[in-house]
């Protein structure tokens, strides 16, 4: 009985220990076969992008400004800040009675001043012909009296015949000179007729700016655009130079952007660049660098400089003094490997990511290549079409090479 019962007690306790053991084998193989559940992405080549942000203001493309063009009252102011025009319409208009009673007065001046140059040109011919008749007349006078005077020179100087023709010829003689002396005070002279038009010129000139000025009281748009503002009134005085209105595009706009010192050694104009504003959240414009401050700003401690963009604006919802962001394209590369930047880990000092092989992570080693804030290109170590793990966070720091994953897509589906 003893022998049996000792038998009986051995057999069990090797049955529980052959019960534990099976135990064991089952919750090893258990653990051995568990799958973490991971965020798979299959690389492929794209175009990767560094932008650089800055905040803009947006503002008129090459404004017109209508300035007056000399002093007067204005009588009509024909546009309201909004309007559209085109080229030729009508802003404002001067009262033109005043100028045009000026060019009435000038009108007479310059007929006057032509009409004294007439007279002293007539007198000058006039004096010309009567005096050469008179000359011509007193010369011959006096050559006969010469004449005469040689045929008696054989008489004594006491003959009275002598005496007589002497007389005669100092008369002929003083006559002469007496008529050369008043046709020389009454000539016209070369500096009154120089003078007489000067002043036919001058009043010609006064006459051509006063009807300029008088075909200038309607002040007209050189191009089309918006009204951008009006700064007059009608009844309102306005002096020569004074802004009247200021008129542009729409279609294009500029945008002044202020970018940080930091970035600005990677923009250079011609760079493409992406504009958006709270206005229109779902709307993006595109622009392009068009110029770049030569000088620093300060802002507090930070230097900031000016940077300005063309910007398309087709549907002229951009206006003057918006403020916009603006993502200017510093830096492309096309046909690397692209992945989320969240996805690189690293294992024993080296950079990598965890590529998925028949359900295993392995830790693929790679270099690192252009990085912006949410993606990275991968320039070796990986192959077009491989799987990644990209997540979870959690998951992805405590993943170690070769643990068995189950793969879900990035969105959240089973792959």
């Amino acid at each position: 009985m003893t022998l049996l019962r000792s038998t009986a007690g051995r057999l069990a306790l090797l049955a529980v220990l052959v019960v534990l053991v099976v135990v064991v084998n089952v919750v090893r193989g258990a653990g051995s076969s568990r799958e973490t559940e991971v965020e798979g992405l299959e690389v492929a080549p794209g175009d990767l992008t560094v932008d650089v942000r800055a905040t803009g203001v947006a503002q008129a493309f090459e404004p017109v400004e209508i300035r007056a063009p000399l002093n007067g009252r204005l009588v009509e102011v024909a546009v309201e800040a909004g309007d559209q025009v085109s080229p030729s319409d009508l802003i404002a208009r001067y009262d033109a009675e005043d100028l045009q009673v000026q060019v009435n007065r000038l009108q007479q001046d310059l007929a006057q001043a032509r009409a004294h140059l007439a007279q002293l040109l007539e007198r000058q011919a006039a004096a010309g012909e009567q005096a050469a008749s008179q000359l011509t007349q007193a010369e011959s006078r006096v050559r006969q009296a010469r004449i005469a005077l040689h045929s008696v020179l054989h008489l004594p100087t006491w003959d009275l015949e002598r005496k007589q023709a002497e007389e005669r010829l100092n008369e002929a003689e003083a006559a002469l000179a007496e008529l050369q002396a008043r046709l020389e005070a009454e000539q016209v002279s070369a500096e009154e007729i120089s003078a007489a038009r000067t002043a036919v010129r001058a009043a010609e000139a006064a006459l051509a700016q006063a009807q300029a000025q008088l075909a200038g009281t309607d002040l007209t748009t050189p191009d089309g655009g918006t009204v951008l503002e009006v700064l007059v009134e009608p009844g309102e005085a306005v002096t020569a130079g004074q802004l009247i209105a200021r008129i542009a595009r729409l279609d294009v706009v500029e945008v002044v952007a202020e970018v940080d010192e930091t970035d600005i050694g990677r923009i250079k104009p011609g760079l493409s660049a992406r504009v958006t504003t709270l206005a229109y959240p779902d709307r993006t414009f595109t622009a392009q660098v068009t110029r770049i401050a030569p000088i620093a700003r300060r802002q507090g401690q930070v230097g900031v400089f000016d940077v300005t963009l063309r910007v398309e604006n087709g549907e002229e919802l951009l206006r003057p003094g918006m403020t916009v962001t603006v993502d200017i394209e510093a830096e492309r590369r096309s046909g690397d490997l692209v992945r989320p930047r969240a996805a690189l880990t690293g294992r024993g000092g080296r950079n990598g990511v965890s590529v998925i092989q028949d359900g295993v992570a392995r830790f693929r080693p790679g270099t690192p290549g252009l990085t912006t804030a949410t993606q990275a290109a991968i320039t070796g170590g990986l192959e077009s079409g491989e799987i990644i793990v990209v997540g979870p966070p959690a998951v992805l720091r405590t993943l170690a090479d070769g643990d068995r994953v189950r793969v879900t897509a990035a969105d959240g589906g089973d792959s």
